[in-house]
């Protein structure tokens, strides 16, 4: 269980990539990530879900660095190191990436084919310039806390199964012993039951070792197996915000109806009508928009949705939504006992 210390704190966040349309035409910007604000708990994990293109992904490579952001601010704070991601020096920078990590969606294509296991889990030990004694007690305590082996250490990639791969991509990410770590679509590329044995891995560590976790899926089902709380992402936007429990069985928002509706059954499901299916296309991310980015799929729309600015509404630890009509309509959820979630 979590306390109520905030590791990572994220404040109006954006992430635009330019887009030239021509020698002299002015240039557009894609906004990717368009003024993201959360905070992560120490020892909880976050999940942040939407469909693909809503900008999870973008968001997640941003808080670990590998882009640089646009505007707002990240800050990491934990006992007496407190670093804002933005005005960091190359120092901070380097202490910010020890203490956040990522673990990539692919387990294929994450690893470099011409290196071996050992080479792959001790490089961000040898880039920090740790003894050579050390790197390897270190990869050898690493490669048994994720279920590898030592004989495993001088194998290449290829000689791996998609589970062992992503086995291998969590050692790389703990060996520097983060606090925060980024799972982005970790388990989408595996097989279900692959899927399972990795997310009790990752539940297991965190145990063990109080990671944070920042998890990012399309998949409510996974979502609703490992997260402590939901952040909910349209066209790079936090549309809703709240403990799994508020989410899943009172969502606040349309774009998390539809969500859950298109979810497999997997409990019982209020029947309040037909299924809830978005029609059209996700906006253009290079319009600048004021309204809600979902005014022309929802149909809960009225014509002041279109003009009146949206951001979440509420207090720390509430629920939160992006919608005007939050109070107006009632919308669908899935009833689950609390000894499920």
């Amino acid at each position: 269980m979590h306390d109520e210390k905030v590791i990572l704190q994220v404040n109006d966040l954006k992430k635009y990539f330019s887009l030239r349309k021509g020698f002299l035409s002015e240039t557009k910007y894609i906004r990717a990530v368009d003024g993201v604000s959360l905070e992560l708990f120490k020892g909880e994990t976050l999940g942040i879900i939407g469909e693909s293109g809503c900008g999870k992904s973008t968001l997640g490579r941003s808080l670990v660095n590998l882009y640089n952001i646009t505007s707002g601010s990240v800050v990491y704070n934990d006992g007496d190191q407190k670093i804002n991601l933005i005005n960091a020096n190359e120092r901070e920078k380097k202490d910010y990436t020890k203490s956040v990590q990522i673990i990539f969606q692919d387990p294929f294509s994450s690893l470099n084919p011409r290196i071996n296991v050992f080479e792959t889990v001790a490089e961000p030990l040898i880039i920090h310039q740790y003894p050579k004694e050390v790197i390897e007690q270190k990869v050898s305590e690493v490669i048994a806390q994720v279920g590898l082996r030592d004989e495993h250490l001088r194998r290449y990639p290829h000689s791996f199964s998609g589970g062992q791969r992503q086995r291998i991509g969590i050692a790389r990410s703990l060996i520097i012993s983060p606090k925060v770590i980024i799972c982005d679509e970790a388990v989408s590329a595996l097989d279900v039951s692959v899927q399972a044995q990795i997310i009790n891995l990752l539940k297991e560590l965190q145990a063990r070792y109080n990671y944070s976790y920042i998890f990012i899926s399309h998949d409510m089902s996974v979502i609703r197996h490992i997260c402590d709380r939901i952040a909910v992402m349209y066209a790079g936007r936090i549309v809703e915000f709240g403990t799994k429990e508020k989410v899943l069985n009172s969502p606040r928002h349309p774009y998390t109806e539809a969500l859950l509706d298109a979810v497999p059954k997997i409990s019982n499901r209020r029947s309040k009508g037909k299924r809830k299916i978005l029609s059209g296309e996700p906006p253009d991310l290079s319009r600048e928009r004021i309204g809600c980015s979902m005014f022309e799929r929802c149909g809960y729309r009225i014509d002041a949705c279109q003009t009146t600015p949206m951001k979440l509404s509420g207090s720390r630890n509430q629920h939160l939504t992006a919608c005007m009509r939050t109070n107006e309509i009632e919308l669908n959820g899935l009833i689950i006992d609390s000894k499920q979630l």
